[in-house]
């Protein structure tokens, strides 16, 4: 359900009950977040999103980019390599 909510956290040498601690719940619950068992509520996953330095869209896996920057950065290239072709 989160694809990248279980690589996020073990990029930043979490364990699951260390990222529970950040939402405040038990470790428990934080395992069904990650293994789709239960919805993780928006107010979390934007916690999450806001640790990790990424978009709601890259955590969700709707988006390649971690964040905004990543994302215009990579526009703004596009549009410049048109320009030298």
């Amino acid at each position: 359900m989160y694809p990248r909510m279980k690589e996020l956290r073990k990029e930043h040498k979490l364990t699951q009950a260390d990222a529970a601690k950040l939402l405040n719940i038990s470790t428990n619950h934080y395992g069904k977040y990650e293994r789709g068992e239960t919805d993780i509520p928006l107010e979390h996953a934007m916690e999450l999103c806001t640790y990790y330095k990424v978009t709601l869209d890259y955590f969700i896996g709707w988006s390649n980019y971690r964040s905004e920057d990543d994302a215009f950065k990579e526009r703004l290239v596009a549009k410049l390599m048109k320009f030298q072709h």
